[in-house]
């Protein structure tokens, strides 16, 4: 080899270290322990270290989700993993120089933010930093997290901008998610949060398709957002004896059996199958997206002799025992007109006739003026004849209401 590829070979070997040298070093942020706070709330602060180690730009941070693949595809669980020899562990499996781990707990109104940068090939302890906030978690999260990080990273900070969004959904009892942590029911309010940030975001109903998206915020306040999530749907078979009864769910008439791989809305539902002369059939189901509900019923039939003893007691209750409404209804309201009429024209009779009476005993009490005998007796005549037609009627509608009660027992019986 001459002497000018011997120059131009380590040209190349030192830009190539020069570029090597300027790449991020990895580092990988593990769950924080949790002394005197949730579950939840430690989830999300480890969620704001990890962004804020983003941002400053020193580290090629790994993500939270590559970092869970990874580790679930080496079977290794991340809880309870504290030691700096399981730490080690960790970064070996994921492969990064760098690990960062530490613990926050609460002693009455103060946090304590513990953080130390373990280096996975020694072993050992490369940075920590402990810092105190006092006042609420919500201080932990918007500043003391921060301060923290600078103070284990030796970093100096100027005003950061913040951003902050509200977050509205249907229905309004699903719960959003931010970076898989749960932030509650509709609406959300978002506060406090990195400009330039990119969150992952799910809204999650168990009768409801899941919506997610990733949001990017800018500074101050951004455009409310608005999600609809899409009813799941599943699956309701009906059939049993007799057939072609009436099915409702919850009060809404979906048709009649035999019902086979019907579509409709998951959820919980009153379901009520019937059938005029046989009694209904309840029962409260769940309708899934993911398993199909098959109902067998078998209605069983009204006492017929219950129904005639409805229906000799009044018209048309036997029927509506039976549950023909119609014909019941028609039956009723026929038997309630005759009685009505019944009684209409019975007051009448009774008018009727007094007038009658007062006109037949004028009639004969009159000795002195028998020029009035000619007409007295053609008044009464004319009352009493006008009694009859009246009486007559009432003959007529009492008929009417016989034949109304024969017909509606003729009809419970055949």
């Amino acid at each position: 080899m001459n002497r000018l590829q011997v120059r131009v070979t380590m040209m190349l070997c030192l830009l190539s270290l020069s570029l090597f040298s300027q790449e991020k070093q990895t580092i990988a942020v593990l769950d924080f322990e949790a002394f005197g706070i949730n579950e939840f709330e430690v989830q999300s602060l480890t969620n704001r270290t990890r962004t804020l180690l983003v941002r400053s730009g020193q580290y090629q941070v790994v993500e939270r989700g590559k970092m869970n693949e990874i580790l679930n595809e080496q079977g290794f669980q991340q809880s309870g993993c504290t030691t700096e020899e399981c730490i080690v562990e960790v970064g070996q499996l994921l492969g990064v120089k760098y690990m960062l781990g530490g613990s926050i707990g609460r002693v009455g109104e103060t946090f304590t933010i513990d953080m130390r940068m373990i280096d996975i090939q020694t072993g050992k302890i490369f940075k920590s930093a402990s810092y105190d906030v006092e006042g609420k978690i919500d201080d932990v999260l918007k500043t003391g997290l921060q301060d923290a990080l600078d103070k284990l990273l030796g970093t100096k900070r100027g005003k950061v901008e913040t951003a902050s969004v509200t977050i509205t959904f249907e229905p309004a009892d699903a719960v959003l998610f931010i970076e898989e942590v749960p932030k509650g029911g509709s609406p959300v309010i978002l506060k406090g949060l990195t400009v330039g940030q990119k969150l992952y975001i799910q809204i999650k109903h168990p009768d409801y398709e899941a919506a997610e998206d990733f949001i990017t915020l800018k500074a101050g306040v951004n455009p409310a957002m608005h999600f609809t999530l899409k009813r799941l749907q599943g699956q309701l078979s009906v059939s049993g004896k007799p057939g072609e009864a009436k099915i409702k769910l919850s009060g809404l008439d979906i048709g009649q059996s035999p019902l086979v791989d019907f579509q409709y809305p998951v959820g919980d539902y009153n379901l009520v199958i019937s059938k005029p002369e046989y009694q209904k059939y309840f029962r409260d189901i769940r309708i899934d997206n993911d398993n199909p509900l098959n109902i067998d019923y078998q209605l069983e039939p009204l006492s017929k002799s219950k129904a005639l003893v409805f229906s000799a007691i009044f018209p048309g209750a036997g029927q509506l025992y039976q549950r023909h409404s119609a014909r019941g209804l028609l039956l009723m309201a026929s038997a309630l007109g005759a009685g009505w009429m019944i009684m209409d024209t019975h007051s009448q009779f009774l008018d009727d006739k007094d007038d009658w009476m007062t006109k037949r005993d004028l009639y004969n009490n009159n000795i002195d003026q028998p020029e009035l005998w000619v007409s007295q007796k053609e008044a009464a005549t004319n009352a009493f004849n006008v009694m009859k037609d009246t009486q007559k009627k009432q003959y007529l509608y009492i008929g009417a209401l016989g034949l109304v009660w024969s017909i509606n027992v003729i009809d419970i019986i055949f």
